[in-house]
């Protein structure tokens, strides 16, 4: 919990979503915090997983446990490869083959993996004017 928010609750009149959503950002593997168990529960329900990792090194052993968990309760997985804004573009190729090679080898199939940048992505969200609405 950070500055005080536990919970958002966003409504959307979508007919996808009648039975609801609900997101879950869970705490990082391998971390010195234990946050292990509430990673865990939450892949009880899972059936989309969007997996955040970095591309210093682009996955580790406490991370691939945590994928093969993902996959094995998740319909789909994508992984993200955060920090890509700090490699050079042969190494964004390079950390993303990687990972392609990590997946197959822990879950025994392709999943989607692209690469991204949260500092750009902020960066450029700033920089957008107000819609003058």
């Amino acid at each position: 919990m950070r500055a005080g928010v536990a919970e958002v609750v966003v409504y959307v009149d979508e007919p996808l979503l009648s039975d609801g959503l609900e997101v879950i950002d869970t705490p990082g593997v391998g971390s010195v915090h234990s946050h292990v168990e509430h990673t865990t529960a939450a892949l009880q329900d899972t059936d989309a997983a969007i997996m955040v990792l970095t591309a210093d090194p682009p996955i580790s052993r406490s991370e691939r446990e945590l994928l093969d968990a993902v996959a094995e309760t998740a319909v789909h997985t994508i992984v993200v490869i955060n920090k890509a804004d700090q490699l050079a573009p042969t190494g964004v190729a390079t950390v993303l083959a990687f990972a392609e090679d990590q997946a197959v080898e822990v879950v025994g199939r392709r999943l989607e993996v692209i690469a991204a940048s949260a500092r750009d992505g902020l960066e450029a969200k700033l920089e957008q004017t107000p819609d003058p609405r």
